[in-house]
Parts: structure tokens; sequence; C-alpha cells
């Protein structure tokens, strides 16, 4: 008997959802990148955007900090199974070990990316709310 790729991928979305810092980790990752860019940007900012080519570096600067609650998110997924043992469970009942691996990266990517889609706007637009005049807008090439 085999398991349908959609009953994978549902099972590991409520395996994610069931987590308790799960949610906090992908907060943190809009947190922390917002945060250091705010603290960056009033003292760097400005000073970067008058002697500088690359008004976007300051703004995404904050990305790599973020980055670091990402993986704290991806590596509490991941781990998680190890560690109450469920793994067992799960590898038994998705006998097709590719589809079960393939299935849960989706999901913690698909998580990762939403959360670190809504960091990267959020720097964007917050960091070029600081350069005032300098600023760059969505649509500028």
């Amino acid at each position: 008997m085999t398991v349908s790729t959609t009953a994978v991928l549902h099972s590991e979305w409520i395996k994610i959802r069931s987590l308790r810092g799960s949610l906090g980790s992908l907060i943190a990752v809009f947190a922390a990148t917002l945060a250091v860019t705010v603290l960056v940007f009033p003292t760097v900012g400005r000073a970067e955007a008058e002697h500088s080519d690359d008004l976007l570096f300051g703004a995404f600067y904050a990305l790599n900090f973020g980055q670091i609650a990402a993986l704290a998110f991806g590596a509490t997924a991941v781990s998680c199974e190890y560690l109450n043992g469920a793994l067992r469970v799960s590898l038994a009942a998705v006998p097709v070990r590719g589809r079960f691996y393939a299935s849960k990266i989706a999901v913690i990517g698909g998580c990762a990316l939403v959360s670190g889609t809504a960091a990267t706007f959020a720097a964007f637009l917050t960091g070029q709310a600081f350069l005032g005049s300098s600023a760059l807008g969505l649509g500028d090439p």
C-alpha cells in the first residue's frame, strides 16, 4: 500500500503546526530581520546612501540575522521526530523514503519561504523609509 503525496504533505503540515516553537521561530525570522534593519539604518543608511551605488545592501544586511532563526526553525522541525521517536512511525507509514523526505523538505521550505518573503519586503520598505530622498521604489531597476 502506498500513500499519496498529498497525504504525506498534509501529515507533514500537521506535524509542523503541532510543534510549539515553530511559529515562534518563523516570527523570529521576521522580527530579527526588521529589528536589525531598524537599528542599523538610522546610523549607517544615510551615510551609505550618499557614498554608495548599492542602496540595497543596508536593507538586506539584516536578512543574515533572520536566517539564523530560519535555520533554527528547520532544525527544530527535522529533529523533533528524532527526539520523540515518531520517526519510526512516519517511515513505517510512508515506505517510499524519497516521498517522505521530499514532503518534509517542501513543507519546511514553504513555511520558511513565506516568512522570509514577508521579512524581505518589510526590511526593504523599512530601509527605504530611512533613506528619504535617496530611496528606491519597488519598481526601480
